[in-house]
């Protein structure tokens, strides 16, 4: 298997990183200075308006493993041409297993190890020719137990031209 694409991130997190990245990051570390793991009740919407287009929220199912969408901000759905809220990940690209392939192993680390990521590259698991590539950030939102129950990130989107969606 190839080396992952996407780097763990910890702490304050990173240079360089997008700025709408790096403003949900910072006011994720405001909300819970300890760091991650985050919970579901660190992140209230309306704190952050302007960054709603490009966040995501995955329910985390179990038995077996899958992804079912929970949000999909505009510029996301804009950039799917589709909006694939409220069906699992699997059932939305079984016709794509293989492609997306890294972004399942990317999720499933990310609830085993409680972990966010980052990741900037080609965009992988595009429906249309009109992504190009994509920078964003995964983090698990934990339960009372500690257990990863949701996937919560934002990805900035960039058209074939270098726009932003």
């Amino acid at each position: 298997m190839s080396e992952p694409d996407w780097e763990f991130v910890d702490g304050e997190g990173r240079a360089g990183w997008h700025p709408s990245i790096a403003a949900l990051w910072g006011y994720l570390r405001s909300r819970r200075p300890s760091g991650p793991p985050f919970r579901r009740a660190d992140f209230d919407p309306v704190d952050v308006p302007r960054l709603l287009p490009r966040l995501w929220l995955f329910d985390v199912l179990r038995d077996p493993l899958d992804f079912r969408y929970r949000v999909v901000g505009t510029n996301i759905t804009a950039s799917m041409n589709v909006d694939p809220t409220g069906r699992k990940l699997s059932e939305f690209y079984a016709d794509k297993r293989d492609v997306i392939a890294p972004v399942w192993a990317r999720m499933e680390t990310t609830v085993a190890t409680r972990r966010a990521s980052w990741r900037r590259g080609p965009a992988i698991a595009t429906r249309h020719d009109t992504r190009d590539a994509i920078e964003n950030v995964m983090l698990p939102f934990v339960d009372a137990a500690g257990e990863a129950e949701m996937l919560f990130g934002l990805s900035v989107i960039f058209r074939v031209d270098g726009t932003e969606y």
